[in-house]
């Protein structure tokens, strides 16, 4: 069995203990590559209840919930409702002058036997980092977790509304387009070619809105959020009005 197939059917076996049993089921962390797949699977069968959800509203890194219909907004459910919330967060302090990176702490949290599936996003700030795991690994986490590398930590439990994504770097990047494909705006964002823009989007690459989109010559719009993996994400923020030749005015923020 394929990885794709395999990957579908254990969310087919949460949704159908959702339905089941009327409880809120979830899937482990999901990267975007997995979360395309789940999100097409979910529209073709027309699956109710089904919430992506990271922790933050910025999340890369989300598990799939399916909710019974007794949760009609789960972001708000879980925000009054912490506790049955899949996703937890704790902020680990670092108890030295040490500069640890998000490989020191992920290596860190895997060399206590975790799983990459346990772990959402970790969120590096200046002496601390903010990390978004299973709920279920929070007491394990919360205890072992004393270390990374040489640097000694000091972790505690993090509400998820107490997250602090740190700031990013923000530029904003304007062109013109001769139409408005994706593999013109993911050139413009990403400073590539279009040649290689679109080899990179036919690679299976980038992502539209968290989508998976293989096509360079798919429409984008206002708004709409752009992934490329290993580059970072941009979002098209004025797509429009044409210049003296022609081209259509692009804005985006990076």
């Amino acid at each position: 069995m394929d990885e794709t197939r395999l990957l579908i059917n254990r969310a087919a076996d949460k949704y159908r203990a959702c339905a089941s049993d009327y409880i809120l089921t979830n899937t482990p962390f999901l990267d975007l590559a997995q979360q395309s797949v789940l999100d097409g699977w979910i529209r073709r069968e027309k699956i109710a209840g089904a919430f992506f959800f990271g922790g933050y509203s910025d999340a890369e890194r989300m598990v799939l919930c399916f909710c019974p219909d007794y949760i009609a907004d789960p972001a708000a459910y879980f925000a009054e409702y912490e506790d049955c919330c899949p996703v937890a967060a704790l902020r680990a302090a670092v108890l030295s002058p040490d500069t640890l990176s998000h490989r020191d702490y992920l290596g860190a949290l895997m060399g206590l036997g975790l799983k990459r599936e346990i772990i959402g996003d970790i969120l590096v700030g200046d002496g601390y980092a903010d990390i978004i795991l299973l709920r279920d690994a929070l007491p394990l986490v919360l205890r072992d977790f004393t270390k990374a590398g040489r640097a000694p930590l000091k972790c505690r439990e993090l509400p998820l509304s107490e997250l602090a994504p740190p700031p990013r770097e923000v530029r904003k990047l304007r062109d013109t387009v001769a139409s408005p494909r994706l593999d013109a705006a993911v050139g413009v964002a990403f400073s590539l070619s279009r040649g290689k823009a679109a080899e990179a989007i036919e690679r299976g690459l980038v992502y539209v809105n968290n989508r998976l989109c293989e096509k360079p010559d798919a429409t984008v719009s206002e708004g709409d959020r752009l992934t490329l993996r290993g580059m970072g994400r941009a979002v098209i923020l004025e797509l429009g009005g044409t210049s003296r030749s022609g081209r259509i005015f692009i804005t985006v923020e990076r």
